[in-house]
């Protein structure tokens, strides 16, 4: 009888780390093809714009050219399972625009949840920055929010693109910016408005009608989104828009954009 049972307790043991070298090595192999930007959307973006694009250990900088004199920065998070250059063609314009430098960092297996603090490393390297926002697309605009919550004197505001807050920003008194899409399959009206009670009362909340998930980076794949009612150009140009306005707003040199929904003109779908 106790040889049974020890022979039982052995294959369990064998059964078992089977199976966890099985999940292992399926989820390298997930974290290792993560949404790739759509063909040729990176070079049409960096070759239209002014700006300097610089990919370091996986992660990118988008910044001015030449000496780059920016003093305002935001590091932007990635979503979950998203390669962090797909968010090169959404924002090397809004750089080129405004100034503003741009961190895009490379998550641990393509998570932000993983290391939600990452921001803190990019502070360090720049002392030049001033200003610092931190923000992020769906997952990792949750992580950002979160380490803005546990470091509010650290950061001056909250961009969320196809995102929303899981902790609390009341009382921290940080600017916040949260942009929707209408066609959003992932974060969606009713996730977004369940998410309200974490954002501080003066947030800037923009809906950009006919926009889905994947455009608020420039990736195709996302499971569960919807199809966009407009393209990918003109859900980008109306994100750069908001966040030009809303990033302009403090200094009054630019309009701040109004709560509501954004529509585009009928010749920009």
């Amino acid at each position: 009888m106790r040889t049974v049972v020890v022979a039982n307790a052995k294959r369990l043991v064998v059964w078992s780390l089977a199976l966890l070298v099985i999940g292992a090595t399926l989820g390298v192999a997930w974290a290792a093809t993560p949404h790739q930007p759509r063909p040729g959307s990176v070079a049409a973006a960096t070759d239209g714009t002014n700006v300097t694009v610089t990919e370091r250990s996986g992660s990118y900088v988008i910044r001015e050219p030449g000496g780059d004199p920016a003093t305002v920065a935001l590091v932007f998070y990635p979503g979950g399972h998203v390669a962090p250059e797909a968010y090169v063609p959404v924002l090397a314009p809004y750089v080129e625009q405004t100034g503003v430098r741009v961190y895009v960092p490379k998550m641990p297996f393509t998570l932000s949840v993983l290391d939600p603090d990452r921001a803190a490393a990019f502070r360090e390297q720049a002392p030049e920055i001033r200003t610092w926002y931190v923000g992020g697309h769906s997952l990792g605009g949750a992580m950002a929010c979160r380490y803005a919550g546990n470091e509010p004197d650290q950061v001056d505001g909250v961009v969320l693109l196809g995102s929303y807050c899981d902790r609390s920003l009341n009382g921290t008194g940080l600017s916040t910016l949260q942009v929707l899409g209408s066609r959003d399959g992932v974060v969606t009206g009713a996730k977004a408005t369940a998410s309200d009670k974490f954002l501080p009362s003066n947030a800037t909340v923009i809906t950009i009608e006919g926009a889905n998930h994947t455009q608020f980076g420039s990736y195709t794949g996302q499971k569960g989104d919807l199809s966009a009612n407009i393209s990918y150009e003109v859900a980008h140009q109306r994100i750069r828009d908001v966040l030009w306005a809303w990033s302009g707003s403090e200094s009054d040199a630019i309009p701040a954009p109004e709560n509501g929904t954004l529509v585009p003109e009928p010749n920009e779908n």
